[in-house]
């Protein structure tokens, strides 16, 4: 999309919702517009204090915007009262000034920029995605054209281009889970990926389980089968390989490959070779997945106020109130059961815990930042028999009553997973060795898992995150999968 076409979208969308027209879709495209231009986080933040003051001055002349009004009055709010219930005219003043002065503050704090200085645009390289790409989990906004940084990024199918801004270009294929740290540095854990880089831009370094490739002018793949097998092909150029174990480092150039394992880089012939040790390496593991929706496993989400308890059932909730919230009847937290007797004497070698995010229509994304979401086991296991119908804050084993926490003494952390501001969909996964080592401590078939919010919203009526439970139509329940040993 060129400056000018944005642009045109950009204030067709302004006039919708100030206007009171806008749909959810409208409203989304606005926010990701707003959300990653500077320039239009200026023109925004003239036109919100431009609107606020029009809105405050209707009221105190008697005039009634009745669009706003109505708009205000029909929006969806978490709060003591109802999920969709009338807020008094005093609450729109004040909404109205809120809105007002922080624009305001925006506004002055762009125009105090010197005249040939600009906002800094953060990061160093642009995100290209294809419409195939399966997510399971990113720090950074996953939109197409997005500026990234520092990150990391989890994908279940589809491809990832990082386009760097020095000219550098990296592919990564799905299943692949990928960070990166700087322009010079990033880390492959699992997976495959295409490095293209220009005979002047020596010296970026790519890392993998069992050791490093510096590359030297080139372009080459690279495929971290586990953390004991990475494959390397060189297709042009050169990449220099350092050894974490050994410390032996070797160079590869055009049409070499190599096979680095735990103990030793081994060169190989052909890349034909390397693809026979990739498949001999999938069939020594054998796949097996547990929902929350199989044999005794359950699912529940629970509420500080059971009495103000809303929310769909078929939906897993999750939210932390603020922390100048008085009573905090809001807060919600995740527990999940699963039934391991399946599993009984097998050999994991690798586990993953998958969330599937769903829209609530409760809140605004608006008043929620980058969300963390903490996922704890419970260890002790004569508390797991829990029954969801039963399951309140409290009587639900390891909980403790600060809204972000857990029993610290009865549960271990697991893994966290990140939401950018505005994400309600999309699938979120843990595949941390310490979920890995928690399954396998396990003596009785069933394990707990509590899922906490760590980030508060700035607002009582921040977003409420949603994940599909066991009862949900369409979208698949947390699961856990497990590759076992042969």
């Amino acid at each position: 999309m060129n400056d000018e076409n944005k642009n045109l979208e950009f204030q067709q969308l302004c006039d919708a919702v100030f206007d009171g027209n806008a749909t959810d879709e409208q409203i989304k495209q606005l926010e990701q517009l707003v959300l990653y231009s500077d320039e239009l986080k200026q023109q925004y933040a003239r036109m919100s204090h431009l609107h606020a003051s029009l809105f405050l001055l209707s009221d105190q002349t008697g005039i009634t915007n009745n669009t706003l009004l109505a708009q205000l009055q029909a929006s969806t709010v978490d709060s003591g009262d109802s999920i969709a219930g009338p807020r008094s005219a005093s609450t729109f003043q004040r909404v109205a000034l809120a809105a007002m002065s922080l624009a305001v503050i925006t506004l002055l704090s762009l125009l105090l920029l010197p005249a040939n200085q600009t906002a800094p645009v953060e990061g160093f390289a642009q995100l290209i995605t294809t419409k195939d790409t399966r997510w399971e989990s990113s720090t950074f906004a996953t939109d197409n054209l997005t500026r990234i940084g520092k990150g990391r990024l989890r994908i279940s199918e589809g491809l990832v281009l990082i386009e760097f801004d020095n000219g550098m270009r990296i592919d990564v294929e799905g299943p692949a889970d990928f960070e990166l740290f700087d322009s010079e540095r990033c880390k492959l854990h699992s997976g495959r990926l295409v490095a293209m880089i220009d005979s002047d831009l020596k010296g970026f370094i790519i890392e993998t389980p069992n050791g490093i490739l510096i590359d030297q002018g080139t372009s080459f793949g690279v495929n971290v089968v586990s953390d004991e097998l990475t494959n390397l092909e060189v297709f042009d150029g050169q990449v220099d390989v350092e050894h974490f174990q050994s410390g032996a480092k070797t160079s590869l150039l055009e049409s070499e490959a190599a096979r680095i394992t735990d103990s030793e880089i081994v060169h190989v012939d052909s890349p034909g070779e390397l693809e026979s040790i990739v498949d001999e390496k999938v069939v020594t593991r054998t796949l097996m997945q547990i929902s929350t929706a199989t044999g005794k496993s359950k699912d529940h989400w629970i509420q500080r106020n059971q009495a103000e308890r809303k929310g769909s059932e078929d939906l897993l909730l999750l939210k932390s109130q603020p922390e100048f919230s008085s009573t905090g009847d809001f807060d919600r937290k995740i527990y999940l059961g699963f039934d391991l007797t399946q599993m009984a004497n097998e050999e994991i070698d690798k586990a993953s815990l998958q969330f599937t995010a769903v829209p609530t229509g409760m809140g605004f994304a608006s008043f929620m930042p980058d969300a963390t979401i903490a996922v704890y086991g419970l260890l002790d296991e004569s508390l797991e028999d829990w029954e969801s119908e039963n399951l309140l804050w409290e009587n639900a084993p390891g909980n403790s009553n600060i809204n972000t926490e857990v029993d610290s003494d009865n549960t271990i952390l697991v893994g966290t997973f990140v939401m950018k501001q505005g994400q309600q969909t999309g699938q979120f996964t843990i595949t941390d060795q310490a979920l890995q080592e928690f399954l396998k401590k396990d003596t009785n078939g069933l394990i707990t898992f509590i899922a906490v919010c760590k980030t508060r919203p700035v607002d009582q009526q921040g977003l409420v995150l949603g994940f599909a439970g066991r009862n949900h139509a369409s979208q698949p329940p947390p699961t856990l999968r497990f590759w076992l040993k042969e």
